[in-house]
């Protein structure tokens, strides 16, 4: 095609033909920077959506873990409840206690009784600062214990003094049996007398400090507890 020989229409239709190529120019222009926004766009979705997945395959390998760990607490619950918090139904815990360790110490050959009944305490969150002055020292019934810190909701503690006569390695053996068989107990006094009239037997006594709930309501139930024993992903598919 060729241009107008008129030098005035040739100048008005290659101006015309540059605003045309300049508007072509301006949409091309944002038009690629729309892809370009778009595409970058996609891209952080994209990023986002591979840490998803990535975070929901470690959540998933993660699971055989978790019940596993699941289990293993649900046994430790169900043993310490079992085993080693006092506990009578009707709150008797002086029987409790006189039926437990009478024939433990029976078995290591130490006779021991418990005569009294004891007073439940309040169970520190925080452990008992002991103050070790002189006066403390003097007191008879042992240092003097101040606690600090709030009280626990869950727990209480029943003191259970007990007196007997044996010899010093017939007390450590009873002293480390109890700790065997219950670590949650804990002696909070302990007293050896002497006897002038034998060497080898002494009078002795001691407070165990006992763990118990402080209601009868929060002991855990075997029903509360996820049972691990059972399958419930296959139960719960089940009609």
């Amino acid at each position: 095609m060729k241009l107008p020989t008129d030098p005035k229409t040739r100048t008005q239709i290659l101006a015309f033909a540059g605003l045309i190529l300049i508007f072509l120019l301006y949409l091309s222009y944002f038009g690629l920077s729309t892809i370009t926004t778009k595409r970058k766009t996609t891209q952080t979705k994209l990023v986002a959506a591979v840490k998803k997945l990535t975070e929901i395959d470690r959540t998933i390998k993660a699971l055989p873990a978790l019940r596993q760990s699941r289990d293993d607490l649900f046994w430790n619950i169900q043993s310490a409840a079992t085993n080693y918090i006092l506990y009578h139904e009707y709150r008797n815990y002086h029987l409790t206690a006189r039926e437990t360790l009478l024939p433990l110490a029976a078995k290591m050959g130490v006779t021991i009784d418990i005569p009294k009944e004891g007073v439940i305490e309040d169970f520190p969150i925080f452990s008992p600062k002991t103050t070790n002055t002189v006066a403390a020292r003097a007191v008879p019934q042992g240092p003097v214990k101040t606690y600090t810190g709030p009280a626990s909701t869950v727990f209480a503690l029943y003191p259970v003094t007990l007196s007997g006569r044996a010899g010093y390695a017939a007390i450590l053996a009873f002293l480390n049996r109890i700790e065997s068989t219950n670590p949650y107990m804990a002696v909070s006094e302990l007293r050896i007398q002497a006897d002038p009239k034998s060497s080898e037997e002494h009078e002795f006594s001691m407070t165990l400090l006992w763990p118990i709930w402080k209601t009868l309501e929060q002991k855990p139930k075997i029903d509360d507890l996820i049972d691990p024993s059972q399958d419930y992903d296959n139960a719960s598919e089940s009609p």
